[in-house]
């Protein structure tokens, strides 16, 4: 039996695509979720049927997800990285029993600190932890993670979105984050800071950004300083029909944008050590320090979308897949 636990919403995003493969398609070992309620919301609930076990978790407690390794008599776990307690108890639990673990981590950044522990070495890590792809490796081994842990196995959405046809619409959404919450002032510039640079230049360039919304994260909480007329839930079928333009930190809808065609640019006011968005730092898509920086990322032509980083993504789901089953036929 294999235990999958999620604690956040862009790890059951992320794995969402592979559950409901193996919901439809038995591969070929007993499985069971356990989530918290913001993973939840993003599972294919009906499709699990009684596979999901949980829904509800407190990602703040060990041994909420730990005790299910036993309650189910699971043989291994799948576990999603985003350093919680819940995630560190059951890797904790199943380490203890001896059970194989596999962990992933859904986008390319922090690598480290998602497996911070009181353990020997500093890092409670897995058997084998799955990334994007061998940058995402290069960068996990630069921080500590042994290569011999890491596996490329790209991302179950991103396989998926294709490019769509080209808009001149400056039609713009904001992807919000929890940032002040995660990182406090220590990147330079917190999800308010974001938002007041772009209105300032939206003021200033409508010719840049016309309509714009603001898209709030699943767990922000303080929206009091956004028009509650501008907040509406996001989905990337908006970028079909009215959205030309999206904003944002480091969330993973910005790199939705970019790989289905539209202008995607993150916003770090006076941003300070190492840039937090992957696909500018890897120089495919633009960042904005300043409303200048910014102003060029809207004049500049829209590029394409890196033809190595599709490659990277391809048969995600087959091959997270491939990696599980070859980790519940060795325990």
């Amino acid at each position: 039996m294999l235990l999958v636990v999620l604690a956040e919403a862009g790890a059951a995003a992320y794995l969402a695509p592979v559950l409901r493969a193996w919901s439809e398609t038995e591969p070929g070992f007993e499985w069971s979720v356990v989530a918290t309620a913001v993973a939840s919301a993003r599972l294919p609930v009906e499709a699990l049927g009684a596979r999901l076990k949980h829904a509800a978790l407190n990602r703040g407690e060990q041994r909420e997800a730990a005790e299910w390794i036993d309650r189910l008599s699971a043989t291994a776990l799948l576990c999603s990285a985003g350093g919680w307690p819940m995630e560190h108890g059951a890797v904790a639990e199943a380490r203890s029993q001896h059970l194989p673990v596999c962990q992933f981590v859904d986008t390319w950044t922090n690598y480290a600190r998602r497996f911070r522990a009181d353990v020997p070495g500093g890092l409670r890590l897995p058997d084998r932890l799955l990334l994007i792809d061998e940058q995402g490796v290069k960068e996990a081994v630069a921080e500590g993670i042994p290569r011999s842990l890491c596996a490329t196995c790209g991302h179950p959405v991103w396989e998926t979105i294709s490019e769509l046809d080209p808009t001149d619409s400056r039609a713009s959404v904001f992807i919000g984050a929890p940032v002040y919450r995660d990182y406090g002032t220590e990147l330079g510039y917190t999800e308010s800071d974001s938002w007041a640079m772009l209105e300032k230049v939206r003021r200033d360039r409508p010719d840049l950004i016309s309509d714009l919304l603001y898209a709030p994260h699943p767990e922000q909480t303080d929206l009091a300083d956004i028009d509650p007329n501008r907040i509406r839930p996001y989905h990337s079928r908006q970028l079909e029909t009215e959205i030309g333009q999206v904003f944002g930190i480091f969330s993973a809808p910005l790199v939705d944008a970019y790989l289905s065609g539209r202008r995607s640019v993150s916003i770090q006011p006076n941003a300070v050590g190492q840039d937090m968005w992957p696909l500018s730092r890897f120089g495919f898509a633009p960042r904005a320090r300043s409303e200048e920086e910014l102003i060029r990322a809207l004049e500049a032509p829209l590029a394409k979308a890196s033809t190595s980083l599709r490659r990277g993504l391809e048969n995600s789901r087959s091959r997270i897949t491939a990696w599980i089953e070859e980790m519940v036929s060795n325990d």
